[in-house]
């Protein structure tokens, strides 16, 4: 690098100090083809397959996008990102547009840095925006700000810098704004908040307030997305935790989850949680809604160099549904004095809390739900603590002069040594690092005998940290074996003697079929049964893409359906709905394309997937008929169904009622699991030599302790991908009846390039002609190979229960389940022979 050449450092790279290693701060990608090239790993890649890789999340990279706007970033040779792009500067103008009208900010008050023009010049113009703002007590917004200041330090220039969505001048006060890509105020905000708090006293300029601008959860929460249209929340703090959900407590009142969820992703409830109440055994009402500072949030936070919260949440004892009657009566008392009377009849008393799902809490009187403070933990609790910041930057540019030239594998083991995530403050590591801030050489050879990467601040820690223990057992000349995380988690296998132990106790568990394999797939070798074996494919936007369903949320638009009879062909339908303009209705045909003349069995692979999107269908229509009271909706529904729309609406839930009830998943067969002593009994174990599948006698059993699928399959390393099973069979060449067209041969290979597909068609960047004549028959072959994948991963099933059991033959499409016969009985051992009998 040239003496005096700036280097811009962005949060990107700064967030990087958090997880003391230094030698991980930069050169990132460089850092993983390096490790790549030194162990010269083979199974990298395909090992890091997602079991179901249908899923997108693209807000990861809006988010980089953001970032990357500081240097006017050019896509173009990414089609797919380009599109991205437009869609995230869609984003971007609605979010200022709400805003500009949250503040009222007419335009002779708002100012916009040129997104063209350089870091520096960016750095100067806002500056000077904000000095003429506060000089003449000036009201204003500045979009597209950027904050930076300089530091130099052996010839170099360092910038510290981050572009804020918006800053916000009143009263001679500086608000920052913040824009998140998703539904949940994120812990790591707080972080955020303490550089960018930093940054601006570097410049001598006082903070009054910092606020994240997130997509409403209460959109998803109470099921009002509207297509192609986004509603924000502003919030001032975030719930403490890497992932939130919502609780799904069954003896307490949903409407109480919901609210709880709510002020958890949005980080309000924590204003709330911070208060002191009069009249708590009234449902703390009323309150009035005051904005002030509170030790949560992200100012406070930054300000004094620590992230606490005192942590309350609901006291559901006061919501179970046996209280039902009390809550309504406690309503029914004060209902006069309030404004929403939304909800009627039995669950009337939700009207107490409906304030917090409309937009402008503050303008309602609520009613607080009774609170209490968490009994698992500390009611206050200091979550993280930081070091002067002027530590970090002295950290963050050693790193630099040390390590940007050089990627020092040894350096990262170094510091991965000492690392250890259950270590509350992380006093070890800190100590670490100083003494080698404070060296001016250190010696990395040391005994590595532990290796942990902090995954929260280190995307590609995952990575990293398998291609380092693959690098470090290869020079031990130990085989690495990089099993999936259903066999053992990383942070159970930190030390390298523990990740040694895991690799032999893997090596000891030989293949293997469990009987219960049988039970799992038991329904399909009924005499005559109906099987309809489907799968789906889905798209997910940042805009919503249909009424009633959120962000990010899987959108149905397409299925392939094979049914079967007695192992024989019935047919064979493949849709593809167009997510330009996909509706209700179709989404009623897809399931009635399932459902057939009602199957008798459906099955899938992965049902979580599949139920999951069937249950978001069904919440779908019953809200399109009885909320939204969609007349042409419900006119189109009972002429399809020939019947009322109470009745019409009760046979469409009866149908996905009966395909998730009536669900085979032959994932389970190969989904790892810890066996009790009866489950592991009757196990038979095999071995592949050759092409060729032999048994094995006398093996000593492994450990019940180790979780085995009820179908081992050594090659899978305890994944359970279905194309991996596919890679299985072609490699060993087994001959099953059933073969599928070769993922590698499709234009199409796999979900994500589906979807992909139909996220350029939801974006409009795919014309009429292209995608009805190129793209969808294209996407019919992927999604029926998917289909007929199931059926030969079942034929593989069947093909290694022949190996075990001579007489299955007896069994297969041959069961009578005449007064149930076959759902009481199951498949077991009696003198070492294959039945089928009634369980007492």
């Amino acid at each position: 690098m040239k003496q005096n050449e700036n280097i811009f450092i962005n949060w990107s790279t700064f967030k990087r100090v958090f997880a003391l290693n230094p030698a991980l701060i930069f050169n990132n990608d460089a850092i993983l083809e390096t490790l790549k090239t030194k162990v010269d790993s083979k199974f990298f890649d395909s090992s890091f397959e997602d079991e179901r890789d249908e899923e997108i999340d693209n807000s990861n990279t809006y988010e980089l996008m953001h970032e990357l706007e500081l240097d006017s970033f050019d896509l173009a040779n990414d089609s797919y990102i380009e599109i991205l792009a437009s869609n995230f500067h869609k984003y971007k103008q609605e979010a200022e547009n709400f805003l500009l009208n949250e503040l009222k900010i007419s335009k002779e008050n708002l100012k916009i840095i040129s997104l063209s023009t350089k870091k520096e010049v960016k750095i100067r113009q806002t500056l000077e925006l904000i000095q003429h703002a506060l000089d003449l007590n000036l009201e204003l917004v500045i979009l597209n700000p950027v904050l930076g200041f300089d530091k130099f330090q052996n010839d170099h220039t360092f910038t510290f810098l981050y572009n804020p969505f918006a800053l916000y001048i009143k009263d001679q006060k500086i608000s920052i704004f913040l824009l998140s890509y998703t539904s949940t105020s994120k812990y790591e905000t707080y972080y955020l908040s303490y550089y960018l708090y930093n940054i601006a006293k570097k410049l001598n300029l006082e903070i009054n307030s910092i606020k994240n601008i997130i997509i409403d959860p209460r959109d998803k929460i109470f099921n009002t997305p509207k297509k192609n249209k986004l509603s924000f929340l502003i919030t001032e703090a975030a719930w403490v935790s890497n992932t939130i959900t919502k609780s799904k407590s069954l003896p307490y009142l949903d409407y109480l989850n919901n609210l709880e969820f709510f002020m958890k992703k949005s980080g309000l409830g924590l204003e709330f949680f911070n208060a002191t109440f009069e009249n708590a055994t009234s449902h703390n009402y009323p309150i009035n809604f005051v904005k002030y500072p509170f030790n949560n949030s992200f100012l406070a936070c930054a300000k004094n160099n620590k992230i606490e919260q005192e942590i309350w949440v609901i006291n559901k004892a006061s919501y179970k549904i046996e209280l039902l009657s009390s809550l309504n009566s406690f309503y029914d008392s004060i209902k006069d004095d309030l404004p929403i009377n939304k909800y009627q009849g039995h669950f009337r008393f939700q009207n107490m809390f409906a304030a917090f799902e409309y937009p402008n809490i503050e303008a309602y009187k609520l009613v607080i739900p009774n609170l209490k403070p968490i009994t698992k933990k500390q009611a206050i609790k200091e979550f993280f603590s930081f070091q002067d910041f002027n530590w970090y930057l002295k950290l963050i540019i050693k790193a630099f002069l040390e390590f940007n030239s050089e990627i020092n594998i040894n350096a990262i083991l170094f510091f991965a040594k000492y690392y250890d995530s259950n270590e509350q403050d992380n006093v070890k590591s800190l100590n670490i690092v100083n003494n080698w801030l404070n060296q001016s050489k250190v010696n990395y050879l040391i005994n590595y005998d532990w290796i942990e990467i902090n995954d929260f601040f280190i995307k590609e820690a995952k990575e990293i940290t398998n291609l380092l223990r693959e690098y470090l057992l290869k020079s031990e000349n130990f085989e690495y074996i990089q099993y999936s995380g259903k066999f053992k988690k990383t942070k159970d296998i930190r030390s390298i003697q523990l990740l040694k132990d895991s690799i032999n106790d893997f090596n000891s568990i030989p293949s293997s079929f469990n009987i219960e394999t049988l039970n799992i797939i038991k329904n399909i070798h009924i005499k005559d049964a109906l099987i309809s074996w489907y799968d789906y494919e889905g798209f997910s936007d940042i805009f919503p893409p249909v009424d009633g369903i959120a962000s990010y949320n899987q959108v149905v638009c397409q299925v392939s359906v094979i049914t079967t009879k007695n192992g024989i062909e019935q047919s064979c339908e493949n849709i593809v709905k167009d997510p330009k303009n996909i509706t209700c209705q179709d989404f009623v045909e897809i399931i009635d394309a399932i459902y057939k003349d009602k199957c008798h069995y459906y099955v899938v692979y992965n049902k979580g997937y599949e139920n999951t999107r069937n249950n978001e269908i069904l919440k779908l229509v019953r809200n399109k008929i009885f909320n939204e009271l969609d007349l042409e909706f419900g006119k189109w529904l009972m002429q399809r169904y020939n019947n009322t729309l109470e009745s019409a609406y009760k046979l469409f839930a009866h149908k996905i009622e009966h395909i998730n009830s009536n669900t085979i998943d032959l994932a389970d067969v190969f989904t790892p699991k810890k066996l009790d002593d009866d489950q592991s009994q009757n196990t038979f174990y095999f071995s592949q030599e050759a092409n060729e599948i032999k048994i094995i006698n006398n093996v000593t059993k492994p450990q019940t302790s180790l979780p085995i699928a009820y179908i081992q399959l050594s090659y899978l390393k305890s994944f359970y991908s279905i194309k991996k099973i596919e890679k299985f069979i072609t490699e060993n060449n087994i001959k099953v009846k059933n073969i599928i067209t070769p993922y590698s041969t499709l234009k199409i290979q796999k979900g994500t390039m589906a979807m992909k597909e139909a996220i350029n068609r939801f974006l409009e960047a795919t014309n009429d002609s292209v995608w009805e004549n190129n793209i969808v028959p294209e996407l019919k072959k992927y999604c029926e190979n998917d289909v007929r994948a199931m059926i030969m991963v079942y034929d593989l099933i069947m093909y290694l229960a022949k190996i075990f059991f001579g007489n299955i033959d007896a069994y297969e499409y041959k069961l009578d389940n005449s007064n149930g016969f076959v759902t009481l009985g199951k498949y077991q051992l009696k003198n070492n022979e294959l039945s089928f009998d009634l369980i007492n």
